[in-house]
Protein backbone atom coordinates (compact mmCIF):
# COMPACT_ATOMS: atom_id res chain seq x y z
CA UNK A 1 0.00 0.00 0.00
CA UNK A 2 1.26 3.90 -1.07
CA UNK A 3 1.73 6.21 2.11
CA UNK A 4 -1.23 7.17 2.98
CA UNK A 5 -0.16 10.86 3.61
CA UNK A 6 0.28 11.09 -0.53
CA UNK A 7 -2.08 14.50 -1.45
CA UNK A 8 -4.80 13.43 -3.98
CA UNK A 9 -5.99 16.48 -6.46
CA UNK A 10 -9.37 15.75 -7.93
CA UNK A 11 -10.35 18.20 -10.71
CA UNK A 12 -13.92 18.15 -11.60
CA UNK A 13 -17.00 18.38 -8.44
CA UNK A 14 -19.53 16.41 -9.96
CA UNK A 15 -20.63 12.80 -9.39
CA UNK A 16 -17.40 10.90 -10.49
CA UNK A 17 -15.26 13.21 -8.35
CA UNK A 18 -17.14 13.05 -5.10
CA UNK A 19 -17.61 9.46 -5.21
CA UNK A 20 -13.94 9.14 -5.54
CA UNK A 21 -13.34 11.15 -2.77
CA UNK A 22 -15.94 8.95 -0.53
CA UNK A 23 -14.24 5.70 -1.91
CA UNK A 24 -10.42 6.74 -0.47
CA UNK A 25 -11.64 7.93 2.55
CA UNK A 26 -13.86 4.82 3.58
CA UNK A 27 -10.88 2.55 2.11
CA UNK A 28 -8.47 4.25 4.58
CA UNK A 29 -6.65 6.98 2.49
CA UNK A 30 -5.65 9.67 5.20
CA UNK A 31 -3.42 12.24 2.97
CA UNK A 32 -5.16 15.64 1.73
CA UNK A 33 -7.67 15.67 -0.77
CA UNK A 34 -8.44 18.44 -2.84
CA UNK A 35 -11.97 18.79 -5.04
CA UNK A 36 -11.26 21.86 -7.53
CA UNK A 37 -14.72 22.01 -9.10
CA UNK A 38 -15.17 25.03 -11.96
CA UNK A 39 -18.92 26.41 -10.32
CA UNK A 40 -20.00 28.23 -7.83
CA UNK A 41 -22.73 25.69 -6.73
CA UNK A 42 -22.12 22.73 -4.46
CA UNK A 43 -21.63 19.39 -5.78
CA UNK A 44 -25.44 18.47 -7.40
CA UNK A 45 -26.87 15.07 -8.87
CA UNK A 46 -27.44 16.14 -13.00
CA UNK A 47 -30.06 13.13 -14.13
CA UNK A 48 -32.95 15.85 -12.39
CA UNK A 49 -31.86 19.03 -14.78
CA UNK A 50 -33.99 17.76 -17.69
CA UNK A 51 -36.80 16.58 -15.25
CA UNK A 52 -37.78 17.39 -11.84
CA UNK A 53 -35.68 20.41 -11.69
CA UNK A 54 -37.76 21.95 -14.76
CA UNK A 55 -41.06 20.70 -13.54
CA UNK A 56 -40.52 21.99 -9.84
CA UNK A 57 -38.11 24.70 -10.15
CA UNK A 58 -35.76 25.12 -7.11
CA UNK A 59 -33.24 28.20 -5.78
CA UNK A 60 -30.33 25.59 -5.05
CA UNK A 61 -29.26 22.77 -7.49
CA UNK A 62 -30.97 19.18 -6.44
CA UNK A 63 -27.47 18.01 -3.93
CA UNK A 64 -25.16 15.39 -4.58
CA UNK A 65 -23.58 15.21 -1.03
CA UNK A 66 -24.34 16.92 2.53
CA UNK A 67 -22.10 19.79 3.38
CA UNK A 68 -21.40 18.10 6.33
CA UNK A 69 -20.42 15.01 4.83
CA UNK A 70 -17.57 16.96 3.22
CA UNK A 71 -16.74 18.54 6.68
CA UNK A 72 -16.57 15.16 8.04
CA UNK A 73 -14.65 13.13 5.64
CA UNK A 74 -12.00 16.70 5.79
CA UNK A 75 -12.00 17.31 2.10
CA UNK A 76 -10.74 20.54 0.70
CA UNK A 77 -13.86 21.57 -1.74
CA UNK A 78 -12.85 24.84 -3.59
CA UNK A 79 -15.94 26.14 -5.81
CA UNK A 80 -15.28 28.32 -8.43
CA UNK A 81 -11.95 27.00 -8.69
CA UNK A 82 -11.69 25.86 -12.48
CA UNK A 83 -8.03 24.45 -13.76
CA UNK A 84 -6.09 25.85 -16.01
CA UNK A 85 -3.66 23.68 -17.47
CA UNK A 86 -1.64 20.70 -16.46
CA UNK A 87 2.32 20.31 -15.93
CA UNK A 88 2.35 16.82 -15.74
CA UNK A 89 5.78 16.54 -15.59
CA UNK A 90 6.23 18.89 -12.28
CA UNK A 91 2.87 17.35 -10.84
CA UNK A 92 1.10 20.62 -10.58
CA UNK A 93 -2.62 21.84 -11.81
CA UNK A 94 -2.79 25.37 -12.48
CA UNK A 95 -5.83 27.50 -11.89
CA UNK A 96 -7.43 29.97 -13.43
CA UNK A 97 -6.81 32.17 -10.44
CA UNK A 98 -3.58 31.91 -11.37
CA UNK A 99 -2.76 29.27 -8.13
CA UNK A 100 -0.52 26.80 -8.56
CA UNK A 101 -1.41 23.38 -6.72
CA UNK A 102 1.03 20.53 -6.42
CA UNK A 103 -0.06 16.60 -6.50
CA UNK A 104 0.82 13.41 -5.79
CA UNK A 105 -2.14 11.70 -7.61
CA UNK A 106 -3.97 13.33 -9.87
CA UNK A 107 -7.97 12.26 -10.84
CA UNK A 108 -9.41 14.42 -13.96
CA UNK A 109 -13.53 14.26 -13.71
CA UNK A 110 -14.18 17.20 -15.54
CA UNK A 111 -16.74 15.79 -17.23
CA UNK A 112 -18.57 16.73 -20.12
CA UNK A 113 -20.34 19.77 -21.85
CA UNK A 114 -22.99 20.36 -24.46
CA UNK A 115 -22.41 20.67 -28.14
CA UNK A 116 -23.93 23.71 -29.98
CA UNK A 117 -23.99 24.97 -33.44
CA UNK A 118 -20.07 25.94 -34.07
CA UNK A 119 -20.11 29.14 -35.49
CA UNK A 120 -23.87 29.28 -35.91
CA UNK A 121 -25.02 32.14 -34.23
CA UNK A 122 -27.72 31.84 -31.32
CA UNK A 123 -30.45 33.87 -30.37
CA UNK A 124 -30.71 34.93 -26.48
CA UNK A 125 -33.81 32.51 -26.49
CA UNK A 126 -32.00 29.13 -27.57
CA UNK A 127 -29.68 27.24 -24.93
CA UNK A 128 -28.20 23.73 -24.33
CA UNK A 129 -29.02 22.12 -20.89
CA UNK A 130 -26.03 20.83 -18.42
CA UNK A 131 -25.85 22.63 -15.98
CA UNK A 132 -28.01 24.13 -13.36
CA UNK A 133 -27.81 27.15 -14.45
CA UNK A 134 -28.92 26.36 -17.95
CA UNK A 135 -31.99 24.74 -16.25
CA UNK A 136 -32.57 27.27 -13.96
CA UNK A 137 -32.75 29.75 -17.19
CA UNK A 138 -34.93 26.80 -19.36
CA UNK A 139 -37.04 26.77 -16.51
CA UNK A 140 -37.86 30.73 -16.74
CA UNK A 141 -38.42 30.12 -20.09
CA UNK A 142 -40.91 27.61 -19.89
CA UNK A 143 -43.02 29.96 -17.56
CA UNK A 144 -43.52 32.23 -20.46
CA UNK A 145 -46.39 31.46 -23.41
CA UNK A 146 -45.31 30.23 -26.43
CA UNK A 147 -43.81 27.09 -28.41
CA UNK A 148 -40.72 25.12 -27.54
CA UNK A 149 -38.25 23.86 -30.67
CA UNK A 150 -36.26 21.48 -29.55
CA UNK A 151 -32.94 20.27 -31.74
CA UNK A 152 -32.35 16.88 -31.26
CA UNK A 153 -34.00 13.86 -30.39
CA UNK A 154 -31.21 11.91 -27.68
CA UNK A 155 -31.80 11.77 -23.93
CA UNK A 156 -31.65 14.95 -22.78
CA UNK A 157 -33.76 16.43 -25.88
CA UNK A 158 -36.64 13.56 -25.61
CA UNK A 159 -36.81 14.51 -21.47
CA UNK A 160 -36.77 18.42 -22.13
CA UNK A 161 -39.69 17.84 -24.49
CA UNK A 162 -41.40 15.11 -22.24
CA UNK A 163 -40.99 17.46 -19.32
CA UNK A 164 -42.05 20.85 -21.15
CA UNK A 165 -45.40 18.89 -22.81
CA UNK A 166 -46.41 17.29 -18.70
CA UNK A 167 -46.54 21.43 -17.98
CA UNK A 168 -48.74 21.57 -21.02
CA UNK A 169 -46.30 23.49 -23.56
CA UNK A 170 -46.15 23.02 -26.98
CA UNK A 171 -43.22 21.28 -28.66
CA UNK A 172 -41.71 20.62 -31.58
CA UNK A 173 -38.96 18.05 -32.02
CA UNK A 174 -36.49 18.19 -34.28
CA UNK A 175 -34.53 15.12 -35.49
CA UNK A 176 -31.48 14.31 -38.01
CA UNK A 177 -32.12 10.86 -37.43
CA UNK A 178 -35.06 8.22 -38.32
CA UNK A 179 -35.94 7.95 -34.83
CA UNK A 180 -35.40 9.51 -31.60
CA UNK A 181 -32.61 7.73 -30.13
CA UNK A 182 -31.32 6.23 -33.18
CA UNK A 183 -27.91 5.99 -32.70
CA UNK A 184 -27.86 4.72 -28.91
CA UNK A 185 -30.82 2.46 -28.78
CA UNK A 186 -32.04 1.16 -32.66
CA UNK A 187 -34.74 2.34 -34.89
CA UNK A 188 -37.17 0.03 -33.06
CA UNK A 189 -36.50 1.60 -29.40
CA UNK A 190 -36.44 4.55 -31.22
CA UNK A 191 -40.11 4.28 -32.77
CA UNK A 192 -41.74 3.08 -29.62
CA UNK A 193 -40.19 6.54 -28.23
CA UNK A 194 -41.47 8.32 -30.98
CA UNK A 195 -45.16 7.06 -30.44
CA UNK A 196 -44.85 8.67 -26.91
CA UNK A 197 -44.23 11.59 -28.09
CA UNK A 198 -46.57 11.51 -30.73
CA UNK A 199 -49.89 10.16 -29.06
CA UNK A 200 -49.01 13.37 -25.87
CA UNK A 201 -49.19 15.90 -29.05
CA UNK A 202 -45.44 16.62 -29.55
CA UNK A 203 -44.92 17.63 -33.07
CA UNK A 204 -42.23 15.61 -33.56
CA UNK A 205 -40.04 16.05 -36.99
CA UNK A 206 -37.58 12.85 -37.87
CA UNK A 207 -35.19 12.90 -41.19
CA UNK A 208 -34.76 16.83 -40.31
CA UNK A 209 -32.03 19.15 -39.95
CA UNK A 210 -32.30 22.72 -38.45
CA UNK A 211 -31.23 25.35 -41.28
CA UNK A 212 -31.42 28.62 -39.22
CA UNK A 213 -32.53 30.31 -36.69
CA UNK A 214 -35.64 33.49 -37.50
CA UNK A 215 -35.67 36.41 -35.65
CA UNK A 216 -34.54 39.70 -35.60
CA UNK A 217 -33.11 40.33 -31.90
CA UNK A 218 -35.65 37.97 -30.63
CA UNK A 219 -36.25 34.16 -31.49
CA UNK A 220 -39.29 33.81 -33.55
CA UNK A 221 -38.93 30.70 -35.13
CA UNK A 222 -36.61 27.49 -37.24
CA UNK A 223 -36.35 27.13 -40.57
CA UNK A 224 -35.88 23.00 -41.11
CA UNK A 225 -34.38 21.47 -44.16
CA UNK A 226 -37.85 20.53 -45.27
CA UNK A 227 -38.33 24.02 -45.89
CA UNK A 228 -40.86 24.31 -42.83
CA UNK A 229 -40.82 27.44 -40.85
CA UNK A 230 -41.65 26.64 -36.97
CA UNK A 231 -43.17 29.49 -34.63
CA UNK A 232 -40.31 29.28 -31.41
CA UNK A 233 -40.33 31.62 -28.60
CA UNK A 234 -37.71 28.82 -27.10
CA UNK A 235 -35.61 26.41 -27.99
CA UNK A 236 -33.20 23.79 -26.93
CA UNK A 237 -29.53 22.04 -28.56
CA UNK A 238 -29.68 18.29 -27.64
CA UNK A 239 -26.99 17.44 -29.67
CA UNK A 240 -25.63 15.59 -27.42
CA UNK A 241 -21.58 16.54 -25.05
CA UNK A 242 -17.93 16.53 -25.78
CA UNK A 243 -15.83 15.65 -22.85
CA UNK A 244 -14.49 18.51 -21.40
CA UNK A 245 -10.35 18.36 -22.04
CA UNK A 246 -9.34 21.93 -23.50
CA UNK A 247 -7.43 22.67 -20.24
CA UNK A 248 -5.33 19.11 -20.76
CA UNK A 249 -4.27 20.31 -24.16
CA UNK A 250 -0.48 20.20 -23.68
CA UNK A 251 -0.68 18.06 -20.87
CA UNK A 252 1.13 14.81 -22.59
CA UNK A 253 -1.95 13.25 -22.66
CA UNK A 254 -3.83 11.54 -24.91
CA UNK A 255 -7.57 13.19 -24.69
CA UNK A 256 -8.76 12.31 -28.44
CA UNK A 257 -12.38 12.00 -27.79
CA UNK A 258 -12.13 12.27 -23.62
CA UNK A 259 -8.71 11.33 -21.61
CA UNK A 260 -7.46 7.73 -22.76
CA UNK A 261 -7.04 5.26 -19.73
CA UNK A 262 -6.87 1.70 -19.27
CA UNK A 263 -9.12 -0.92 -17.85
CA UNK A 264 -8.23 0.88 -14.40
CA UNK A 265 -8.75 4.11 -14.85
CA UNK A 266 -4.74 5.06 -15.44
CA UNK A 267 -3.59 6.87 -17.99
CA UNK A 268 -0.29 7.04 -19.34
CA UNK A 269 0.91 9.28 -17.60
CA UNK A 270 2.44 8.65 -13.92
CA UNK A 271 -0.27 9.00 -11.03
CA UNK A 272 -3.02 10.55 -13.33
CA UNK A 273 -6.07 8.71 -14.14
CA UNK A 274 -9.41 9.64 -15.26
CA UNK A 275 -13.43 9.00 -14.76
CA UNK A 276 -16.48 10.04 -15.45
CA UNK A 277 -18.00 11.42 -18.65
CA UNK A 278 -14.30 12.62 -19.82
CA UNK A 279 -12.75 9.39 -19.69
CA UNK A 280 -11.86 6.89 -22.38
CA UNK A 281 -11.49 3.67 -20.76
CA UNK A 282 -9.95 0.93 -22.70
CA UNK A 283 -11.79 -1.36 -24.29
CA UNK A 284 -15.17 -0.06 -23.95
CA UNK A 285 -14.65 3.49 -24.56
CA UNK A 286 -16.81 6.88 -23.17
CA UNK A 287 -19.16 6.25 -21.30
CA UNK A 288 -21.56 8.96 -20.38
CA UNK A 289 -23.92 7.16 -17.72
CA UNK A 290 -24.63 7.81 -13.87
CA UNK A 291 -23.75 4.48 -12.65
CA UNK A 292 -20.24 4.31 -14.98
CA UNK A 293 -18.91 7.29 -12.95
CA UNK A 294 -19.92 5.44 -9.88
CA UNK A 295 -18.26 1.89 -10.60
CA UNK A 296 -15.23 3.87 -12.15
CA UNK A 297 -15.12 5.56 -8.89
CA UNK A 298 -14.18 2.55 -6.87
CA UNK A 299 -11.76 0.72 -9.39
CA UNK A 300 -9.78 4.28 -9.20
CA UNK A 301 -9.96 4.85 -5.51
CA UNK A 302 -8.67 1.54 -5.01
CA UNK A 303 -5.56 1.83 -7.72
CA UNK A 304 -4.47 5.30 -6.15
CA UNK A 305 -4.67 3.56 -2.61
CA UNK A 306 -2.65 0.06 -3.01
CA UNK A 307 -1.04 1.20 -6.07
CA UNK A 308 -2.24 -1.26 -8.21
CA UNK A 309 -4.04 -1.51 -11.38
CA UNK A 310 -7.56 -3.56 -10.76
CA UNK A 311 -9.96 -3.77 -13.16
CA UNK A 312 -14.20 -3.35 -13.01
CA UNK A 313 -16.44 -7.07 -12.06
CA UNK A 314 -18.02 -7.92 -15.48
CA UNK A 315 -21.16 -7.01 -14.24
CA UNK A 316 -19.87 -3.23 -13.10
CA UNK A 317 -18.11 -3.22 -16.68
CA UNK A 318 -21.86 -3.34 -18.37
CA UNK A 319 -23.02 0.18 -19.66
CA UNK A 320 -26.25 1.01 -17.89
CA UNK A 321 -28.38 4.20 -18.79
CA UNK A 322 -31.85 4.57 -17.67
CA UNK A 323 -34.52 7.83 -18.96
CA UNK A 324 -37.63 9.03 -17.62
CA UNK A 325 -40.43 10.12 -20.01
CA UNK A 326 -44.53 10.40 -19.52
CA UNK A 327 -44.25 8.49 -16.43
CA UNK A 328 -42.43 5.77 -18.26
CA UNK A 329 -38.73 3.97 -17.64
CA UNK A 330 -36.60 3.65 -20.45
CA UNK A 331 -33.76 1.31 -19.24
CA UNK A 332 -30.79 -0.45 -21.03
CA UNK A 333 -27.73 -3.01 -20.16
CA UNK A 334 -25.28 -3.88 -22.10
CA UNK A 335 -24.43 -3.20 -25.71
CA UNK A 336 -27.06 -1.44 -27.51
CA UNK A 337 -27.72 0.53 -30.72
CA UNK A 338 -27.66 0.55 -34.58
CA UNK A 339 -25.72 -2.35 -36.11
CA UNK A 340 -26.77 -5.01 -33.58
CA UNK A 341 -29.34 -8.05 -34.74
CA UNK A 342 -32.61 -7.52 -32.76
CA UNK A 343 -35.18 -9.60 -31.00
CA UNK A 344 -38.69 -8.16 -29.35
CA UNK A 345 -40.76 -8.90 -26.68
CA UNK A 346 -44.08 -7.33 -25.41
CA UNK A 347 -44.27 -7.85 -21.51
CA UNK A 348 -46.04 -6.29 -18.40
CA UNK A 349 -49.90 -6.24 -17.14
CA UNK A 350 -50.91 -5.76 -20.50
CA UNK A 351 -48.45 -7.10 -22.83
CA UNK A 352 -47.81 -3.58 -24.00
CA UNK A 353 -44.35 -3.08 -22.68
CA UNK A 354 -41.58 -3.40 -25.20
CA UNK A 355 -37.99 -5.20 -24.45
CA UNK A 356 -35.62 -5.56 -27.17
CA UNK A 357 -32.75 -7.92 -26.89
CA UNK A 358 -29.20 -7.21 -29.00
CA UNK A 359 -27.25 -9.54 -30.12
CA UNK A 360 -23.66 -9.84 -31.41
CA UNK A 361 -22.60 -13.29 -33.33
CA UNK A 362 -25.37 -14.91 -31.73
CA UNK A 363 -24.83 -14.19 -27.75
CA UNK A 364 -27.03 -12.14 -26.08
CA UNK A 365 -25.01 -8.82 -25.54
CA UNK A 366 -27.42 -5.92 -24.51
CA UNK A 367 -31.09 -5.02 -23.65
CA UNK A 368 -33.79 -1.80 -23.47
CA UNK A 369 -36.93 -2.18 -21.51
CA UNK A 370 -39.25 0.03 -20.62
CA UNK A 371 -40.30 -0.10 -17.18
CA UNK A 372 -39.67 -3.60 -16.66
CA UNK A 373 -36.96 -3.66 -14.08
CA UNK A 374 -37.13 -7.26 -13.15
CA UNK A 375 -36.09 -7.66 -17.28
CA UNK A 376 -33.17 -5.32 -17.28
CA UNK A 377 -31.68 -7.28 -13.84
CA UNK A 378 -32.27 -10.39 -15.56
CA UNK A 379 -30.06 -9.11 -18.30
CA UNK A 380 -27.73 -8.22 -16.66
CA UNK A 381 -27.25 -11.61 -15.27
CA UNK A 382 -27.49 -13.41 -18.43
CA UNK A 383 -25.02 -11.37 -20.52
CA UNK A 384 -22.29 -11.85 -17.97
CA UNK A 385 -23.10 -15.65 -18.49
CA UNK A 386 -22.57 -15.15 -22.07
CA UNK A 387 -25.92 -17.25 -22.85
CA UNK A 388 -26.91 -17.21 -26.65
CA UNK A 389 -30.41 -14.87 -28.13
CA UNK A 390 -32.36 -17.45 -28.25
CA UNK A 391 -31.84 -18.30 -24.59
CA UNK A 392 -32.27 -15.09 -23.29
CA UNK A 393 -35.09 -14.47 -25.32
CA UNK A 394 -37.06 -17.66 -23.44
CA UNK A 395 -35.94 -16.71 -20.06
CA UNK A 396 -37.19 -12.98 -20.82
CA UNK A 397 -40.17 -14.34 -22.29
CA UNK A 398 -41.15 -16.37 -19.11
CA UNK A 399 -40.17 -13.20 -16.50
Amino acid sequence: MRPTSRAVVIVGAGLAGIRTAEQLREGGFEGPITILGAEEHAPYDRPPLSKGALKNPSPVPPSLIDPARITELNIDLRLGSAAQSLDAQAKKVLLANGETLSYDSLVISTGAHAKTLGSMALPPEVQVLRTFNDAAKLSAALATPGRLVVIGAGFIGCEVAATATDLGIQVSLIEAAPTPLYLPAGEVVGAEVASWHLSRGVDLQCDTKLVRFIGDGRLEGVELSTGEVVEASAAVLGLGAAPTTGWLTDSGLDISDGVLCDSSGKTAVADVYALGDVARWAPAGRQEHWTSAINQSRVVAENIIHDRAITMTDADALPYFWSDMYGLKLQAVGSTGLGFPTKTLRLGPDKDRLVVLYAKDEKFVGVVAASLPRVVNRSRALIVEGVGLDEAYEALAAI
